[in-house]
């Protein structure tokens, strides 16, 4: 906290002012803190700041923190973002459930009103995460090495490895539906984001997955079920 740039991003003032009082007294500097209330200060400060912490509430205006989440994603490279922690504040359980299908973009998410314990607890469990990942992270993030370079076989290998170090591998599901979508391999892909949702049923990443798929299957109908999901 203490050697990094941070924006917090909510559109109470008094909400900012407390969350930057308690990441202050956790050992972050306020010189190196941005608080902003709207969507577009958000923006702006990522750009110019390059925070690698951001808390951002789950709504900012009508738009949503996790759009801003792909807003930083769009600043830094694949390795910077790695390094990044993007925190989601809710205020409910419906957000927080949403918060947690978002699972590999969102790394970790409060619930207001929260306390300095629980504060200091899902902050260090989360930069605990990016530092030691479970065996199964690092199966999936050594499979996407593979994928992204092209050994699409052997990103299928290691998936299906994944697939058993972890009760509910709907990641790693995502990820093999994407391998057997480069070797057109539909039905599978397709049975393949099915299992991942039937592991997590609001996943994000399998659901567009799955959408993208029905389209290019010419399945309007099953692609607009799809949609109503996401949209729900």
């Amino acid at each position: 906290l203490g050697s990094n740039q941070i924006l917090i991003a909510d559109t109470v003032s008094s909400a900012r002012v407390n969350l930057a009082s308690q990441l202050v007294q956790m050992g972050a500097k306020r010189t190196s803190m941005g608080l902003v209330s709207t969507y577009e200060e958000a923006q702006r400060y990522i750009q110019v700041h390059k925070p690698k912490i951001v808390l951002c509430d789950y709504m900012l205006g009508k738009l949503s923190g996790l759009d801003l989440l792909q807003d930083q994603k769009s600043v830094y490279d694949a390795q910077v973002v790695k390094d990044c922690l993007f925190i989601l504040v809710t205020t409910n359980g419906s957000q927080s459930t949403v918060a947690r299908a978002a699972e590999e973009d969102v790394d970790a998410f409060i619930l207001k009103p929260f306390s300095m314990q629980s504060l200091r607890k899902n902050i260090t469990n989360a930069v605990i995460t990016k530092l030691r990942p479970s065996p199964y992270i690092q199966k999936v993030e050594k499979a996407k090495e593979q994928l992204f370079s092209g050994f699409v076989n052997e990103a299928i290998a290691l998936l299906n490895e994944a697939m058993t170090l972890d009760r509910t591998p709907t990641l790693a599901c995502y990820y093999l539906a994407q391998a057997n979508v480069m070797k057109a391999a539909l039905n599978d892909a397709d049975g393949t984001y099915r299992k991942g949702l039937s592991f997590n049923k609001i996943h994000y990443k399998c659901l567009i997955g799955l959408y993208e798929l029905m389209m290019r299957e010419n399945k309007p109908r099953d692609a607009y079920d799809v949609v109503k999901r996401l949209a729900q």
